[in-house]
């Protein structure tokens, strides 16, 4: 079997495997929700490394939903009240009796760590139809 898959971009991805046999969109949607999961497990990790309470890695969850005709996607999200503080920073701040609680440097954790697993999520996806016998163009970004 001799056929092209053109990656330029998310859409373009999105677009192209809904054409892909049953076979492949399955194989898809476990490397898809395998990104997720471990992605999640990288930031519970993280977390756990500049753990006060361990309510951050606590509240780290993955929920993958299916969409369409064999499509899927997943979202990692992190659900404690301190995850956007923490990751984005604060500027110093006082509390209403004066007292300085002093500013927080944004963790930027979370936004490097997932474009680095969704690159390699479309690599995984890339090398998935090469060896079903497309060629692959692009480099999904």
């Amino acid at each position: 079997m001799s056929a092209t898959l053109t990656i330029t971009g998310l859409a373009e991805l999105r677009a192209e495997l809904q054409k892909l046999p049953d076979e492949l969109k399955g194989e898809g949607k476990q490397i898809v929700i395998a990104t997720a999961n471990g992605f999640a497990a990288t930031m519970r990790r993280k977390y756990l490394a500049h753990r006060r309470s361990g309510n951050l890695a606590l509240t780290v969850y993955t929920a993958a939903r299916d969409i369409s005709v064999g499509g899927a996607y997943a979202v990692v999200t992190a659900a404690s009240k301190h995850a956007a503080p923490f990751e984005k920073g604060t500027e110093t701040r006082r509390t209403k009796q004066g007292w300085n609680r002093g500013r927080m440097p944004a963790a930027d954790l979370f936004i490097p760590a997932a474009i680095a697993a969704r690159r390699a999520m479309w690599g995984e996806l890339a090398e998935l139809v090469r060896r079903k016998g497309f060629t692959v163009s692009g480099d999904g970004s």
